[in-house]
């Protein structure tokens, strides 16, 4: 399984920061159909789509239909999401539920308050 999804330019909504707002190129390295590959999926992609709304591009690899993908991104476990970008790349492993710190290990950027709606989604998996 190896399959992108995300926003094209043609996509892009009010929020998403224009034509010149910076894109996301994401990675995430899941092991088979297992019941927490699609839990880490649909953790990054509610992430991505309340944070960077309209400005990623994700990849989802399954590291046992295609292993070789695993060394050549030093993947040790899954989930892995890996933000692909100039000079370095950024990874954060294991549970994908906690938007707050991904976005922090990643350096990514957390959506306001008021375009949450002054809801921060992020909180929710914080002291559950």
């Amino acid at each position: 399984m190896r399959f992108t999804t995300g926003r094209g330019p043609r996509d892009r909504t009010p929020s998403s920061g224009g034509p010149d707002a910076e894109r996301y190129s994401l990675t995430l390295f899941v092991s088979g159909a297992s019941d927490s590959s699609a839990q880490a999926i649909a953790d990054v992609r509610e992430m991505c789509d309340v944070h960077l709304s309209g400005r990623y591009e994700l990849n989802v690899v399954d590291l046992r239909q295609d292993p070789t993908l695993a060394a050549a991104h030093r993947v040790l476990a899954t989930p892995t999401l890996v933000r692909d970008h100039s000079p370095a790349s950024r990874t954060c492993v294991g549970d994908m539920s906690d938007h707050r710190r991904i976005l922090s290990r990643l350096g990514l950027p957390r959506a306001s308050a008021r375009a949450l709606g002054g809801f921060d989604a992020a909180a929710r998996s914080v002291g559950s």
